[in-house]
C-alpha cells in the first residue's frame, strides 16, 4: 500500500462515511449516519475532488456503533453514487483531452481555398461602423464625484463596458413608445474609483426617477458603522488556535452591477441611450427587465434578492439591521452595505461563502489575514485596514482632510496639537438654537461706540433659551442673562469682526464643516471639535470660520489617525463610558454628552452631542448623557447578537450623583424631571445592564465633551489604542489632481521621475505603489515611442512582505503591456533607447 500511495499520480483522501449516506438503526426510518472517517487512494481527480468535500459539518447526531465495524459492511447507495459520478466526469476529462490531441491534415483542403482565391479580386469589406467612434467627438472627461479630468479613452472603455453588460443581461427590452408611458431619461456617472497611481474607471448609466411623491414603503436599510468594526473585533479575538487554517481572516466581497441582479418588480420605462441607439429605435423605449441604479426601488429589489440568497443558504437575519447576517453552524458574521459584502470566519468557511455567492452574483473578492494569499492590506468602504505584528490596524479616509487643508490654504502651516480651546469657542459665534430658529443681520454705525455693530434677531422655536426659562421659572446660568426675554424675539448685539460670512463663504463653511463632521466619524480626536463647528453651519460668522482653521490646522499634524484592535480573547462585556460638560456651550447654556463603547480593548462607537434640553445641575447633565449611553448600549448589544456576539452591557460614569439616580427608583428631589429620563432606572432594576464608577482621569469620554490640554488629550486618545500621524497607508488611495498641477505619472511630483543612464537606458522610478506594470504611453516626459525598443526590466519589492522580483519582457505586446501583478509594489522600469542620439 505504500508503493502504491508514492506513485507519481496517486491521491489519497479522507471522507466521513456520514456524508455518503450510510446510517444503522433498529428498524426503518429510526436511523442515525455513521461518521465512520475513512481514507480513500485514487489516480482520479474527479473522485478526489467529490470525496474531499464529503466532511462532516457537524450539523446532525451520529449513531454509535456497537459490534465493530459489522453494521457498515454495506456500502450505501449514496456513495456507489459519488463512486460512479467520479467516474462519468473522469471518462468525460480523458475524451476531452484526446480530442485535443487528434491531428487533421488541412494542407490539400487549404491549397484549394487559395487557388479559388487567385481567381477574384479581393473584396474590400467595409470596417464595421463604431457608435462610440464619433460619440463623443469634442467631449471631456470629469469625474462626476471629485471633479477631476478622466482619461478620455479609458472612460470611454468604462462605457462600452457597461453596454456590453446592459446587452448581455438583458437590463431591458426595447418596445414601441405609446402616449400613456411615463419615461424616464438616463444619464451617465463617470467616477475613478481609484486614484491616479492606480485607476480604476467606473461608468454607470444611471436613470433619472423623481421623487414625486412620498412613498414609505420604499425603504432600503444600510448597517451601521458599528457593524464594520464588530465585524474586525471578531477577527482580532479569534487569532489563539493553534492551527493557521483555524484562525479567522476577513473576506471582502464587490458584487458587480448589484442591481442588475434584482428582477424589476414595476414596469419602468426608459428613454434608450445613445449607445445603444439603432436605426428603427426613433418611436421606441426600454421597458426594464432587472433593476436599474437611480430608479426608486432598485435599493429595495437588491435588499431583497441579496437576503434571499443568505437566507437560502443557511444565515439568519439580523433584527436590530436587516444588513447584518450570522450562520451559527460555520460561526460566518457578514454585513452588506450596498453591494459590498464584508465578512469574517475561517478560511475554509468563507470559500464555501464565496462559493454561495458566487452561484448567484459575479464577484470580485479579496481576503485579508496572516499567511500566504492573504492581502495583508485591505480598502473596505474607503476605509484601510492592516495587518501588523499588535492587531488589526483600522483608519479613516485620509483623503478627506487632506482636502480640508488644501480648501483652507493651510498646506505650509505650523501644525497645532489641538482641534481646540475653550478660549476660541468662547470666542465664537453663537450656534444655531434649533433648526427652526429664523435670523436676520443689520449692521450700523454706532456713534457712542464709534464702530460698526451688527445686530441679530431671530425667531426661537419652543426649545429656546427663553422657553427654557418658562418651563423652570428661574435663569439657568449667569452666562444666560445676556438674552433679554421679549416673548418669543431676543436681540443679541455683536463685534463687527463677528460679522456674517458672505454667501460663498457660508457655502463653502457648511461644505467643510460636513465633511469634518463624516471624518470624525472614525476619529474621536475630532469629534468634538466638528459637533461644535458643525452647530454654526446657519448663521457661519468669521469667528467660527476661526474654528474651522483651527481645527484644520490640527489636521496639517495629523492627517493620519490609526485605530488598532489589538488581539485579544472573545469578549462578553460591552463597556461603555459616559461624561458630560455641565452649561458648556456659554451662548445657550447646553450641556455636552460624551460616550464610548469598546468590546474589551477595542473601539465600537464614540459620540459627542449637545443635549437638547438645559440641565439645571451638573447632576442631572450627568444623568442626561447615562441615559444615552444606556440607550446606545442596548441598541449595540442587538448589533453583537445579530452578528453572533452574545455580550452584557456594563456603563462607567464618573459622577457619583447621576449613578445614585439612576439606581434609585422615582424622581426623589428632582421633581421637574420628564419621567422617560428615568427610563434608564426601570432597565438597571431588569437586569439589561449595569453601573460603576469610575475616576474622572480614567473616563475617556471627557475627550469628547470638552476642549482639552495637550496632555490630557493625548492620554484619553492613546487610552482608545488611537496613534495620530503624518505618514500614509501603502493602500491608502491619493487625492486626484487637479488640472493646473502635476500629473502623477509626470517628472517633478517627488513620487515618480524619470531617470536616464549612460548606458543608453531611461528609467522610471516608482515611489508610489502599484499593482499593474508600467508603459510609456500617454506618460508626460516620456520619450517618443519610436526612440523606445520593445524590451522593458522591471525590478521592484512588493508592498506585503518585502520580496523582491525582477522581470523581463515586450511592453508592446498586449498580453504583457499592462500585466497585473495582483500585489502592490514599488521600484523601477527601465526601457533601452534604440541610439544615442536618442538617449541624449
Amino acid at each position: 500500500m505504500k508503493s502504491l500511495r508514492a506513485r507519481e499520480g496517486v491521491l489519497r483522501v479522507n471522507f466521513d462515511f456520514c456524508m455518503a449516506g450510510m446510517k444503522i438503526g433498529d428498524k426503518k426510518g429510526d436511523e442515525n449516519p455513521v461518521k465512520k472517517r475513512t481514507g480513500l487512494v485514487t489516480n482520479s481527480h474527479a473522485l478526489y475532488t467529490l470525496f474531499r468535500e464529503a466532511q462532516c459539518r457537524g450539523d446532525h447526531v451520529h449513531a454509535e456503533i456497537l459490534s465493530r465495524t459489522a453494521e457498515c459492511q454495506v456500502y450505501p447507495d449514496k456513495f456507489c453514487e459519488i463512486l460512479c459520478e467520479g467516474v462519468k466526469r473522469e471518462l468525460s476529462t480523458i475524451k476531452w483531452r484526446n480530442r485535443l490531441c487528434e491531428e487533421y491534415d488541412i494542407t490539400e483542403t487549404f491549397e484549394k481555398l487559395l487557388s479559388v482565391h487567385e481567381k477574384y479580386e479581393p473584396m474590400q469589406t467595409p470596417a464595421e461602423e463604431d457608435p462610440f467612434a464619433t460619440l463623443y467627438d469634442g467631449l471631456e472627461f470629469r469625474d462626476d464625484i471629485s471633479g477631476a479630468p478622466l482619461d478620455k479613452e479609458e472612460a470611454i472603455k468604462a462605457r462600452r463596458k457597461e453596454i456590453e453588460f446592459f446587452k448581455r443581461l438583458g437590463v431591458y427590452t426595447k418596445v414601441p413608445k405609446e402616449r400613456w408611458m411615463r419615461v424616464i431619461t438616463t444619464r451617465w456617472i463617470d467616477q475613478n474609483k481609484g486614484d491616479e497611481n492606480d485607476p480604476n474607471y467606473r461608468a454607470r448609466l444611471v436613470a433619472r426617477e423623481i421623487n414625486r411623491m412620498k412613498r414609505d414603503d420604499l425603504f432600503a436599510a444600510t448597517p451601521p458603522l458599528e457593524s464594520l468594526r464588530m465585524i474586525v473585533s471578531k477577527c482580532a479575538a479569534n487569532q489563539h488556535y493553534t492551527e493557521e487554517s483555524d484562525r479567522y481572516i476577513i473576506m471582502y466581497n464587490d458584487v458587480k452591477r448589484a442591481y442588475f441582479h434584482a428582477p424589476a418588480k414595476r414596469p419602468v420605462y426608459i428613454k434608450i441611450p445613445a449607445e445603444d441607439f439603432e436605426a428603427g429605435d426613433e418611436d421606441m423605449v426600454g421597458v426594464l427587465n432587472l433593476s436599474l441604479y437611480g430608479t426608486r426601488d432598485a435599493a429595495m429589489n437588491w435588499a431583497a434578492k441579496y437576503t434571499e440568497v443568505m437566507t437560502k443558504a443557511g444565515f439568519r437575519t439580523g433584527k436590530a439591521s436587516p444588513c447584518n447576517f450570522y450562520h451559527q453552524a460555520r460561526d460566518i458574521s457578514v454585513t452588506v452595505h450596498g453591494d459590498d459584502f464584508t465578512s469574517t470566519g475561517s478560511p475554509r468557511n468563507l470559500r464555501w461563502l464565496e462559493m454561495k455567492l458566487k452561484e448567484q452574483f459575479e464577484l470580485v473578492t479579496e481576503t485579508f489575514g496572516a499567511g500566504k494569499g492573504h492581502n495583508q492590506q485591505l480598502r473596505i468602504l474607503n476605509r484601510v485596514i492592516s495587518w501588523s505584528d499588535d492587531g488589526i490596524q483600522y483608519e479613516a479616509d485620509q483623503r478627506h482632510a487632506e482636502i480640508i487643508i488644501q480648501e483652507l490654504g493651510l498646506s505650509d502651516a505650523r501644525p497645532l496639537a489641538t482641534p481646540g480651546t475653550r478660549e476660541d469657542a468662547g470666542r465664537a459665534g453663537p450656534p444655531t438654537l434649533t433648526s427652526t430658529t429664523t435670523a436676520t443681520a443689520t449692521t450700523a454705525y454706532n456713534h457712542e461706540a464709534k464702530r460698526d455693530v451688527t445686530t441679530i434677531s431671530s425667531t426661537a422655536a419652543d426649545d429656546s433659551i427663553e422657553a427654557n426659562w418658562e418651563r423652570h421659572g428661574e435663569e439657568v446660568d449667569s452666562a444666560a442673562k445676556r438674552y433679554e426675554q421679549k416673548g418669543k424675539r431676543y436681540e443679541q448685539k455683536v463685534d463687527s469682526s463677528e460679522a456674517l460670512l458672505g454667501s460663498t463663504e457660508a457655502r463653502m463653511f457648511r461644505g467643510l464643516a460636513a465633511r469634518l463632521n463624516y471624518l470624525a466619524q472614525d476619529r474621536p480626536d475630532l469629534q468634538y471639535s466638528a459637533k461644535e463647528i458643525s452647530r454654526r453651519m446657519a448663521r457661519p460668522s468669521q469667528r467660527d470660520w476661526a474654528l474651522l482653521k483651527r481645527a484644520g490646522r490640527y489636521l496639517v499634524g495629523a492627517p493620519r489617525a490609526v485605530h488598532t484592535f489589538f488581539w485579544q480573547r472573545e469578549q462578553t462585556l460591552l463597556e461603555t463610558s459616559v461624561d458630560s460638560d455641565w452649561a458648556g456651550c456659554t451662548g445657550t447654556c447646553r450641556s455636552t454628552s460624551g460616550g464610548v463603547v469598546r468590546l474589551g480593548s477595542h473601539l465600537i462607537k464614540s459620540w459627542s452631542s449637545t443635549q437638547a434640553t438645559v440641565a439645571m445641575s451638573s447632576a442631572e447633565a450627568e444623568l442626561f448623557s447615562l441615559t444615552k449611553g444606556a440607550a446606545v448600549s442596548l441598541g449595540l448589544m442587538s448589533v453583537a447578537k445579530d452578528l453572533g456576539i452574545k455580550v452584557d452591557a456594563k456603563i462607567y460614569s464618573d459622577a457619583s450623583a447621576a449613578l445614585a439616580i439612576s439606581q434609585r427608583q422615582g424622581l426623589g428631589k428632582l421633581r421637574h424631571l420628564k419621567v422617560q429620563f428615568l427610563w434608564v432606572q426601570e432597565r438597571i432594576r431588569s437586569g439589561d445592564l449595569t453601573v460603576q464608577k469610575v475616576a474622572g482621569v480614567d473616563n475617556p469620554a471627557d475627550l469628547l465633551t470638552k476642549h482639552l490640554g495637550v496632555a490630557d488629550m493625548r492620554r484619553h486618545v492613546e487610552a482608545l489604542g488611537i496613534q495620530t500621524s503624518r505618514s500614509r497607508a501603502a493602500a491608502a488611495p491619493r487625492l486626484s489632481a487637479t488640472s493646473s498641477g502635476p500629473s502623477a505619472t509626470s517628472s517633478g511630483d517627488g513620487h515618480e521621475e524619470w531617470q536616464r543612464g549612460d548606458d543608453g537606458t531611461i528609467c522610471m522610478v516608482h515611489r508610489v505603489p502599484r499593482t499593474c506594470l508600467f508603459t510609456p504611453l500617454r506618460v508626460k516626459g516620456a520619450p517618443p515611442l519610436k526612440s523606445l525598443t520593445a524590451a522593458r526590466e522591471t525590478r521592484g519589492t512588493f508592498c506585503d512582505n518585502g520580496a523582491k522580483f525582477l522581470r523581463r519582457d515586450n511592453w508592446t505586446s498586449r498580453a504583457t503591456a499592462h500585466a497585473d501583478m495582483h500585489r502592490r509594489w514599488i521600484g523601477t522600469t527601465t526601457f533601452i533607447l534604440r541610439t544615442q542620439e536618442d538617449a541624449e
